[in-house]
């Protein structure tokens, strides 16, 4: 009862504060649809999102946010893009342990394939430009076969193939009504929170706490809109 609860006043405050989209690459989240909400939810009070470790990806994100930007807006991509090395990496030159490397995180293999040298020498994973222009290489590539660009961030994440496998098995051509894999769904909603809590559009990390602040002011609205007689 409790969690149907919070997510009916969470759809209520969208509706009735009129708020800003909430949405990656022009695509708007569907808040509306209960297990978007859950996820959106779910991700938005993860650890990750403390103030502290948030303050230290502010500070890195002034010193490479205009570079990425810039690079992003030559190939014409959405600039959303930029918080994807924020899920990937929190804007450091950091190795998995898959091997992938940099703020892009792009494995061994597809960095050679976009032209990027990776040798005992020297790893042009780590150069910011270089490697903004290979994701964005990538990333117009995997749009070109999705026609969407939360297909395309999915498709980074997970493979074109294991992408295209999805949409063509399931029918369908939109993110947020395509079964994936945890890692995938949780990827993309991490991205969008990542992109509210640096937007400053979420002040904490508890955005359940900042939908009840904002909705108990119009309690007996909302309960009788929304047909609730009891919360205990």
């Amino acid at each position: 009862m409790k969690r149907y609860l919070v997510l009916l006043i969470f759809v209520h405050v969208l509706d009735r504060t009129c708020a800003q989209d909430i949405s990656f690459a022009g695509e708007e989240l569907p808040l509306t649809n209960q297990l978007a909400l859950h996820y959106f939810l779910d991700i938005s009070n993860d650890k990750l999102f403390s103030e502290p470790q948030l303050k230290v990806i502010r500070t890195r994100a002034r010193l490479y946010f205009p570079i990425i930007e810039s690079i992003l807006d030559k190939y014409q991509i959405p600039e959303d893009f930029k918080y994807l090395t924020v899920a990937e990496s929190a804007l450091l030159n950091v190795q998995s342990g898959k091997k992938a490397r940099g703020i892009w995180q792009i494995m061994p293999g597809t960095a050679k394939e976009l032209g990027l040298a990776v040798t005992n020498v020297v790893d042009e994973r780590e150069q910011v430009i270089k490697s903004t222009v290979a994701a964005c290489k990538l990333l117009n590539k995997l749009y070109g076969r999705f026609k969407n660009w939360t297909l395309a961030a999915a498709a980074y994440n997970a493979g074109m193939g294991k992408i295209s496998k999805a949409v063509n098995q399931q029918g369908v051509n939109n993110f947020y009504q395509l079964r994936v894999n945890k890692e995938t769904n949780d990827y993309i909603y991490r991205i969008i929170v990542y992109k509210l809590f640096l937007q400053g559009r979420i002040t904490n990390n508890s955005v359940v706490d900042n939908v009840f602040d904002d909705v108990f002011s119009d309690w007996s609205v909302f309960a009788g809109n929304s047909g609730v007689r009891d919360f205990k």
